[in-house]
């Protein structure tokens, strides 16, 4: 239960850097939606990691499940966050992420 609290002090810190500019972060993201067209996955001692490739924008994209929870199969459609960051010093990032309702 202890590791569950801290998590969530990490996802709201997280959560609020968007709105600090203080940080020199500059975010935005989209709600993008595709057909699964291969199903990524691993397993390790009960550990598990999930990805989907996706096209997105006419460009092969993974989208990664953090909660690894998902059991999507090729040909299903997908809801994922298309998520941009600039950095300071000028270093953009692009990182997509799976949505589930």
């Amino acid at each position: 239960m202890r590791n569950r609290r801290y998590w969530g002090v990490i996802l709201l810190a997280v959560g609020t850097l968007p709105a600090c500019d203080s940080f020199g972060v500059k975010s935005s993201y989209t709600m993008e939606r595709a057909k699964v067209e291969q199903v990524l996955q691993a397993e390790s001692n009960g550990d598990r990691f999930v990805a989907y490739v996706v096209t997105w924008n006419t460009a092969h994209v993974v989208v990664s499940d953090p909660l690894a929870k998902s059991h999507h199969h090729e040909g299903d459609e997908i809801q994922f966050m298309a998520q941009r960051m600039e950095l300071p010093g000028r270093h953009k990032t692009l990182s997509f992420a799976l949505i589930e309702r």
